[in-house]
């Protein structure tokens, strides 16, 4: 029903709504390559995610989301520098995703989604450590 002038109703009231909303808009972005509004709406996300009430899983899955962006991003980036740089960035890179996950693996615990979020954490390390040894670095 859409809002008349005596019945003003706003769609995402709560925290919860407000963080999951974020969460939503930041993976749809990261999807289509559209990478600082993804990161801008799953930081919103994990910044809410200390204040929701029921959807706990919302901060794990922000910082899942927010590994899963550096690593996209930083794909796309390799393909424009030079080897040498490009090795550098992926260190970097590597090593802030491992934290990031980390962080989402922390958060997981005692939420409603903790088995599936540990199941896709546990599938992003070993992708991250496939392209640790695929580009000769140590762990």
């Amino acid at each position: 029903m859409p809002p008349t002038s005596t019945n003003k109703r706003v769609d995402l009231d709560t925290v919860d709504e407000l963080a999951i909303r974020s969460l939503l808009l930041g993976i749809v972005h990261r999807t289509i390559a559209d990478y600082a509004p993804a990161r801008a709406f799953l930081l919103d996300a994990h910044k809410k995610a200390a204040d929701v009430e029921i959807s706990t899983w919302v901060g794990g899955v922000s910082s899942f989301e927010l590994a899963v962006l550096d690593l996209k991003e930083a794909d796309m980036k390799a393909t424009n520098l030079e080897p040498d740089e490009a090795m550098k960035m992926w260190e970097n890179v590597l090593q802030r995703s491992s934290e990031t996950l980390d962080q989402a693996y922390a958060l997981s615990k005692n939420t409603d989604m903790s088995s599936r979020l540990d199941s896709r954490i546990v599938m992003l390390r070993d992708e991250i450590s496939d392209k640790r040894q695929l580009l000769g670095l140590t762990t």
